[in-house]
């Protein structure tokens, strides 16, 4: 497997070990991972998993008029093209299994990247595909849950983009974003609904982080523009509604 930076299946335990005791941060969830996963073609290397054992699935060959058949009337799609797939849903770790023609395959779900591997490794086990010349993360996306709700005027902050209507969220401009150095927009939704005058708890949505270290920054920055920006009005929420539960630590769902 040729890759130019190592898949990082430690991620969780890496983040776990730099957290700091945040101000106002309650929880840190997985919301989704994303996996590729890309096939060797060297005829090669494929040559030598054949002999090594087994025999490769050629499902998807656009050569057997059968199994085209069988493919269009499971998909409902035409085989031949390039972004059709089949969806695989596999025991394990629930989430979904994307798989294309040529080998490709995208892995989602509310999982850590060492489980997404895990099962990928399984189901290549499986059904004895060949080798597979790379797999990257190219999105992780965290969802972070405040102790205490944010003020709708985090939205006049120099590095906020103004709330649209569509779009309820309100995205944050990191300066590792402004350097080219992630590809993280943090979005904070203050959970304010304006028309019943409920306060509703604040959460913030982190897509786009590619390391624990690119993670901590994001997370310091959503912290801190929280507490700076605290709601004038009281949480309505059922859950964690008082301060000592509020404060009882943090909780990481990652």
């Amino acid at each position: 497997m040729n890759t130019d930076k190592p898949l990082n299946l430690m991620w969780r335990g890496e983040l776990k070990q730099i957290l700091p005791n945040f101000k106002n941060i309650h929880a840190i969830k997985s919301s989704n991972v994303v996996m590729h996963v890309s096939p060797i073609t060297d005829p090669v290397a494929m040559g030598k998993r054949i002999m090594l054992g087994g025999s490769v699935d050629q499902l998807l060959d656009d050569g057997n008029d059968y199994n085209t058949r069988i493919t269009q009337l499971m998909s409902n799609t035409n085989p031949t093209n390039p972004f059709s797939h089949t969806l695989l849903k596999l025991a394990g770790y629930p989430g979904k299994l994307l798989v294309f023609q040529k080998g490709n395959m995208i892995r989602n779900g509310k999982y850590i990247q060492a489980e997404h591997f895990s099962l990928i490794v399984n189901d290549m086990r499986y059904k004895n595909k060949p080798w597979h010349g790379g797999i990257a993360v190219p999105n992780t996306v965290v969802t972070v849950i405040f102790k205490r709700p944010v003020d709708q005027s985090v939205k006049f902050h120099a590095r906020a983009n103004k709330e649209e209507k569509k779009y309820p969220g309100i995205s944050i401009i990191s300066k590792q974003k402004i350097a080219g150095k992630s590809n993280c927009t943090p979005v904070i939704y203050t959970g304010y609904n304006v028309k019943h005058n409920i306060q509703n708890r604040s959460k913030a949505i982190l897509a786009g982080v590619k390391s624990p270290r690119d993670t901590l920054d994001h997370l310091t920055l959503v912290d801190d523009l929280s507490v700076q920006y605290p709601s004038r009005h009281p949480l309505v929420s059922d859950k964690v509604d008082s301060d000592e539960e509020s404060d009882s630590g943090l909780e990481i769902e990652i």
